[in-house]
C-alpha cells in the first residue's frame, strides 16, 4: 500500500463531512460558515467560541497559534507526512472508511501532538476536510503547505 490517503470517494462532496458530527457540532459548524462564507474564517471563529460555566480551553490567549498548529498537523495526516503513516495504513487498511472514521481516525491521530481532545478538534477536521472537498487533495496541499515543510510532500 502506498503512503497516501486514498478517500476521493469521500472527496466527491464537502457538505457531505458535516454529517461526521453530532448534531450540535453540525449546527454550530453550518452556522460559522453560513455567517463567515469562508471555510478558514469559519475554523477560526471555532476557535473564538467558549462556552459558560467550563473552564477555559488550554489555548487560552494563544488561539491564532493553536488554529495554526492543527491546520499544521492536519497538512502533515492527509498530504502524506511520514509522522503520520502509521495511521493512514491503519486508517486505510479496512473496508472503506466512511466519513465519521476519517475525522475520528484524524483528530485522534493529532490530537497529542496539539494538546487538545479529539472531540473538540472533530468540528475543525470536518471544516478542513471540506476545504480539501473543495479544491481537491493535491491543490489543497499546495495550497495550505505550512512554510516549515518545504511546500511538497
Amino acid at each position: 500500500m502506498n503512503n497516501e490517503l486514498e478517500l476521493d470517494h469521500l472527496f466527491e462532496s464537502p457538505k457531505e463531512w458535516i454529517n461526521a458530527l453530532p448534531a450540535y457540532q453540525k449546527n454550530m459548524v453550518n452556522k460559522l460558515i453560513e455567517n463567515t462564507n469562508n471555510l478558514d474564517d469559519a475554523a477560526a471563529q471555532y476557535f473564538n467560541f467558549s462556552t459558560p460555566n467550563t473552564a477555559p480551553f488550554g489555548a487560552g490567549g494563544k488561539k491564532d497559534l493553536f488554529i495554526e498548529n492543527a491546520k499544521k498537523e492536519f497538512y502533515r495526516y492527509i498530504c502524506g507526512d511520514e509522522k503520520y503513516t502509521g495511521q493512514r495504513q491503519t486508517l486505510m487498511s479496512g473496508l472503506k472508511p466512511l466519513h465519521t472514521t476519517v475525522v475520528s481516525s484524524i483528530s485522534t491521530a493529532i490530537s497529542s501532538n496539539i494538546g487538545a481532545s479529539q472531540v473538540y478538534l472533530a468540528p475543525i477536521i470536518v471544516i478542513f476536510l471540506m476545504g480539501v472537498s473543495t479544491i481537491g487533495k493535491n491543490a489543497w496541499c499546495i495550497t495550505y503547505a505550512p512554510e516549515d515543510t518545504g511546500g511538497n510532500q
